[in-house]
């Protein structure tokens, strides 16, 4: 009867032990996920590089890479793709326009600050956003 019990409470500790193990890797409580502005998420995976992603949670998110800088007004999002996700990509700045969903770019620099429509788009570093959206900011 001892053996029995000792039994069942050792595999329900591994049990609870394989579910907290498996969190680390499933984001049982969608922390990993932080709504940004309409359909857009900010999404940070293994190691800290964030994509911006919709409904669909691709690593290589909506602008087919990893962001370095972002930011957005109420039209346009501007985001800085660091990590392309494929060899024929380059980096540069990405621009979304909220209202088509229509993606530009990759730019460069120069042309960004060419285009008056995103002018006063504030940028921040990524983890600083998403950490930023996490605790109930913008």
């Amino acid at each position: 009867m001892l053996r029995t019990r000792a039994v069942g409470f050792l595999g329900t500790g591994l049990l609870v032990l394989g579910l907290f193990s498996a969190a680390c890797d499933i984001d049982l409580f969608g922390t990993d996920e932080q709504p940004m502005v309409g359909p857009f998420s900010l999404m940070v995976w293994d190691g800290g590089s964030i994509s911006l992603i919709t409904n669909k949670r691709d690593s290589c998110g909506v602008l087919n890479g990893t962001v370095s800088q972002i930011g957005w007004n109420d039209r346009l999002i501007l985001a800085e793709r660091e990590k392309p996700c494929f060899a024929n990509e380059t980096r540069g700045w990405m621009v979304v326009d909220l209202k088509t969903h229509k993606i530009e770019g990759p730019f460069e620099t120069a042309v960004i600050k060419s285009r008056p429509e995103l002018a006063g788009i504030q940028l921040r570093p990524a983890y600083v956003v998403w950490k930023s959206l996490r605790s109930g900011g913008r």
